[in-house]
């Protein structure tokens, strides 16, 4: 009877925690080919054992900034808005920590696969690198992306061009990664990046459609959507970043492979927000003077754009949500260069 009640207990423990934990969305990856930026990815199974993480990059968003300028129509002046939310509750010192397990898990797959991890050092003094520096990672960088937090490991160095005043940090406009192996002795280069907003644009289209042909309006409509994306976040430089995993292996112009684990859907990551709008709307309306027939733009604003509005989120779910869906992309990115290195 005592383990009927037991057996019991932990059923509805297990049916608790599977009804009411976080339902990370499906990692869903471009299928192999020229689509998904692959050269010759069969090839891969050549390289040996050996790979040099390049680059490790996780971008947070704390911010989400958005502008928008109307156009002067016959009755209405020119109006601009814009619209600013932050997310006060994610916690920097928890980001280091999540990139840091992540790095972690990262690497000890590769390890436990049989992989070699190149130190940075290695690749010191080739010609791909002749003047770039050594950085250390760990640090927690807010110039690279506007409103985001750019993260790399603490037990982690790389490559930079250079660093610009404000802070940007710059690698070339052209990805260099077979030359590097090339210059490595065909061992794999890997570079990871892995991008998480919180907002996303909310206005519908009539709505735009509507303020583009009165003018004189200008509304930001914006709520939250925690994911790992999909699309390209400028980066105010190059071609700006987006989640994927990058694997090359060169020994030469007749022996180049890549392979690329790019998302074909963004990953949403629920239930760590609040479901709200947070809109900015500055119309022009048209008053007539009658008494000296001139026209005066008197502006209103039900929504000061000068202020930042608060997206208050659950901080515990927000760092699990994301630890989840960044793993099982790096996992996912694992699988695929294991299955064509594997000859698959």
């Amino acid at each position: 009877m005592h383990y009927i009640k037991n057996y019991l207990l932990l059923f509805i423990f297990l049916y608790s925690v599977s009804s009411f934990g976080q339902e990370i969305g499906e990692i869903s990856l471009k299928k192999p080919g020229r689509s998904a930026g692959d050269m010759a990815a069969k090839k891969i199974k050549k390289a040996p054992k050996k790979i040099f993480i390049a680059e490790f990059n996780i971008f947070y968003q704390l911010v989400y900034a958005d502008f928008e300028q109307s156009r002067e129509g016959v009755h209405h002046g020119k109006t601009s808005a814009t619209l600013t939310v932050a997310a006060p509750d994610i916690k920097k010192e928890n980001l280091k920590e999540l990139t840091n397990k992540l790095y972690k898990e990262y690497t000890q797959n590769l390890k436990s696969k049989g992989y070699q991890i190149l130190p940075t050092s290695a690749a010191k003094g080739i010609k791909n690198y002749e003047n770039w520096e050594i950085h250390d990672g760990g640090g927690l960088n807010e110039a690279q992306i506007k409103g985001y937090v750019m993260s790399t490991p603490d037990d982690y160095q790389y490559f930079l061009k250079k660093v610009n005043k404000k802070g940007r940090e710059k690698k070339g406009f052209i990805d260099n990664s077979i030359k590097v192996s090339q210059q490595l002795d065909g061992v794999l280069v890997a570079k990871i990046n892995i991008v998480i907003p919180f907002m996303k644009d909310s206005e519908s289209g009539a709505s735009k459609s509507a303020s583009k042909i009165l003018g004189g309006i200008s509304k930001l409509v914006a709520s939250p959507d925690l994911r790992l994306t999909s699309s390209s976040v400028a980066s105010g430089y190059a071609n700006g970043y987006s989640t994927q995993a990058t694997y090359a292996y060169s020994t030469g112009m007749s022996e180049q492979a890549m392979v690329r684990a790019i998302l074909k859907d963004d990953v949403p990551i629920p239930g760590v927000f609040n479901d709200e709008k947070f809109k900015a709307v500055v119309v022009t309306q048209l008053n007539q003077e009658y008494n000296t027939g001139a026209y005066t733009i008197i502006q209103s604003t039900d929504v000061n754009a000068s202020n930042v509005q608060m997206a208050k989120c659950d901080s515990d779910k927000y760092n699990k949500g994301t630890y989840e869906a960044s793993k099982s992309f790096l996992d996912a990115s694992l699988e695929r260069l294991y299955s064509f290195a594997e000859g698959k």
